[in-house]
């Protein structure tokens, strides 16, 4: 049912769509609890902060730390998490592992999980993960691995 004296927009990117409300405080109230109602699974902010901020900001006020390798992407994940004011209080270690070899010599990633499941798996992004938070000293870790660029590798 339409909520009077709104209007919303939306810009949906790869992996996130913000909502935008304009409207009477009330009417903004109404749909911000719709929101949240209807996305609660998903939602990441209702107050404009994007992933790695709050992120950040999760991790500083648990006190916990981070390690990051990254194979496709180059080193993306860990320059957003870079940008957010703070970060240098919870971002450890960033490993950008694009070739086996680096999967291997940084993260003790196994040549035969490579050989056996390939450099794009759930095996090996695993073991880049572990050897992420061994390496770096993090309390946690993550990992992303996949098949990038125009000509799929």
């Amino acid at each position: 049912e339409a909520i009077a004296d709104l209007e919303h927009g939306y810009c949906a990117r790869p992996g996130e769509v913000d909502l935008r409300l304009i409207g009477t405080v009330s009417s903004i109230r109404e749909a911000r609890d719709v929101v949240r109602d209807a996305f609660a699974g998903e939602l990441v902010s209702d107050d404009g902060a994007n992933l790695e901020k709050v992120v950040v900001h999760l991790l500083a006020g648990q006190g916990r730390t981070l390690a990051i390798a990254e194979s496709c992407t180059g080193g993306l994940i860990a320059s957003r998490i870079t940008d957010v004011p703070g970060s240098s209080g919870v971002f450890r270690y960033g490993f950008v592992t694009y070739a086996n070899e680096a999967k291997q010599d940084l993260l003790g990633v196994s040549r035969d999980a490579l050989r056996t499941h390939g450099a794009v798996s759930g095996p090996v992004a695993q073991q880049m993960a572990e050897g992420a938070l061994e390496a770096g000293g993090a309390d946690l870790a993550v990992a992303v691995t996949g098949i990038a660029g125009p000509a799929g590798g």
